[in-house]
């Protein structure tokens, strides 16, 4: 009886707890942040960061990069209207306490609270010591307001530069650096103001700002001219940017009509024609692979012929997994202005595997070791065997013609290979050609509307031509085979999404996770796939076998949170979509008299990271 009690309650705390432990997160409605520039060339700034936590919290922390000659003084931490206290053993505190640790090439400040299911509002103050160089024809401001190693994104950041008094708006030049939808404004001859919405995390937002030397007394004196330099960079940043971004005007009444007919014509045609087959297959797990085919290929069945840098990913650790490519992490030494960083960097070289492979298989291996290594010929950006991602990324850059080409060609490939499986019900429907009709009907519309300077209906015309063109392609249902497999596949994912939760001998060998893992890249849950094993395979080892032996060799002191092999998945995609973004898309003000935010950047005094514990 009083096992079976025991049992009970035990029972009853796990489906108590076990939710509620899933369920803690956190994220970062809001961020202010007020800097003031003194005449004595300190910087005085003042971060309001609101934050909405899931769950209990005990804490947060932070961390700002220090370069040379640069320090930090005066850290205050709080509340509105409640100062936490000083804990002068950089230690952990009771909640409301904060302690502040110089590690030399980074400030860590940490603070305690007690946080569940609320929302908290905490302001962190400090002074920059060094933080103004003065040329010999400007003084500049150049400062990594937000860095881009914080866990969460930001929905709202309004950054505001409060400079000396002496200087009028065209004595003042103003930049951004981060994501391409942030705004950069000289309010006045003393105010500057960034703003970005929807900032995601990992995601840096620098500010740089040049103004009369004769503002402050006292900063890092270059004995140079300045200006020059700094236009021809930021020129330079700004024309990459924009050949990333399309600018339009949205014009509101023309706009809501042709979404609202958009989405009444796109609900019509999904509700009469969308319905997918009925597969087989019901039960919630699929503990194996559902099909032999490549990741690639089940990027097609998965996202409805879809092909996007997941796949990409997916194929190239695929070839590595069968010996084909072989993948070792490096760290480098990366120049900024003041100091150098150490970065992670991947190395691919062929392996010693071969066999026949798919045509875009093939491609992969061509771009790597012919096209890009045959461009780093006599060139100095690579220094070793293989390719590194940065190689590949600069190939893009350099070749961008050629690079977008071999991209859409890619597609194709995978395309190919795909439709031998017979996923999709072919093109015959009246309900699809007029789909595609309409949608192609649009967009020469918008086109000629463009020409003509109507803006307006230029924007809803192209949305109606999207919609209704993908719409003409999602009405291409999956065949009966198409819906058994994908019923198989989504099965597939919530098994490798809770398999942790398995008893041991439930699951697979870790040599198999290597396979699976490939196609957990395409199913979108590769990190939480690795956040699993390393909880089942302690270190990722499974008796004598470690985890991607043969083909992925880790750096010396290279692990991190997460684990290498995490961050290795996370670096390909991110690499791989940058890369493919940048070569396949447009404009901001290289001058700083204003505008967007440019893509450049990175060389600014702070940063640093964050999160809460």
């Amino acid at each position: 009886m009083a096992r079976r009690l025991s049992a009970v309650l035990l029972i009853a705390v796990i489906l108590v707890v076990v939710p509620t432990v899933r369920a803690r997160d956190y994220r970062f409605p809001s961020l202010s942040i007020e800097a003031q520039l003194r005449e004595d060339g300190t910087l005085h700034v003042v971060e309001t960061r609101t934050a909405s936590f899931t769950g209990s919290y005990s804490g947060m922390y932070q961390w700002i990069n220090l370069a040379r000659g640069m320090r930090i003084t005066d850290v205050q931490v709080g509340e509105p209207g409640r100062a936490y206290q000083h804990n002068p053993s950089n230690r952990i505190g009771p909640p409301g306490t904060f302690f502040a640790e110089d590690r030399g090439d980074e400030l860590y400040i940490d603070w305690s609270f007690t946080a569940s299911d609320e929302v908290r509002t905490f302001v962190i103050s400090y002074v920059v010591h060094n933080a103004v160089l003065i040329h010999d024809d400007v003084a500049e401001l150049y400062y990594k307001f937000v860095g881009d190693r914080w866990e969460k994104g930001v929905d709202q950041v309004v950054i505001t530069l409060s400079l000396p008094e002496g200087a009028g708006v065209q004595d003042i030049r103003a930049w951004g650096h981060g994501p391409l939808n942030g705004i950069v404004e000289i309010v006045n001859g003393q105010m500057v103001r960034w703003t970005v919405t929807s900032l995601k995390a990992e995601t840096m937002v620098e500010g740089r700002v040049t103004f009369p030397p004769g503002l402050v007394t006292a900063g890092q004196r270059t004995g140079r001219m300045g200006l020059p330099g700094i236009l021809a960079e930021e020129e330079r940043w700004a024309e990459e940017a924009n050949r990333q971004r399309i600018r339009s005007r949205v014009d509101v009444a023309v706009g809501i009509f042709s979404a609202f007919a958009t989405f009444i014509g796109a609900i019509f045609m999904w509700a009469r024609y969308g319905r997918a087959h009925r597969p087989d297959f019901t039960s919630e797990y699929y503990r194996e692979l559902p099909a032999d085919y490549s990741p690639a290929e089940l990027g097609v069945l998965w996202n409805g012929e879809v092909v996007g840098s997941k796949e990409f990913t997916a194929t190239l650790l695929d070839l590595a997994r069968r010996g084909v490519v072989k993948i070792s992490e490096e760290r480098v030494e990366k120049r900024g202005i003041m100091r150098r960083k150490e970065k992670t960097q991947y190395r691919f070289t062929p392996g010693e595997e071969g066999g026949s492979l798919k045509p875009h298989e093939q491609a992969v291996l061509d771009l790597f070791f012919e096209d890009v290594q045959q461009s780093l010929k006599g060139k100095e950006e690579s220094e070793g065997p293989g390719v590194t991602l940065s190689d590949v990324e600069s190939y893009a850059r350099r070749h961008r013609r050629a690079f977008r080409e071999f991209w859409i060609g890619w597609q194709e490939d995978v395309k190919r290979a795909a439709a031998k499986h017979n996923f999709f019900e072919s093109i015959s429907g009246m309900p699809q050609v007029l789909g595609f009709l309409t949608g192609l009907g649009s967009v020469g519309l918008a086109v000629a509307a463009f020409i003509f300077g109507w803006w307006i209906s230029g924007i809803g015309l192209v949305v109606a031509g999207v919609v209704f063109t993908i719409l003409s392609a999602v009405l291409r249902r999956r065949t009966v085979r198409g819906s058994n497999d994908y019923a198989r596949w989504k099965a597939f994912r919530r098994f490798l999404l809770h398999f942790s939760e398995l008893p041991r001998q439930e699951v697979p060998a870790l040599v198999i996770w290597e396979h699976y893992l490939v196609y957990a890249v395409t199913l979108g849950v590769a990190q939480q796939v690795i956040k699993q094993l390393e909880i089942v395979f302690p270190n990722l080892e499974d008796g004598q076998y470690r985890f991607g032996y043969g083909w992925y060799y880790y750096g010396f002191g290279t692990a991190r949170r997460g684990g290498g092999l995490s961050d290795l998945t996370a670096a390909l995609d991110r690499s791989i979509a940058q890369t493919v973004q940048l070569a396949t898309s447009q404009s901001s003000s290289g001058s700083g008299s204003g505008g967007g935010f440019s893509g450049g950047g990175g060389g600014g005094f702070g940063g640093g990271g964050g999160g809460a514990r």
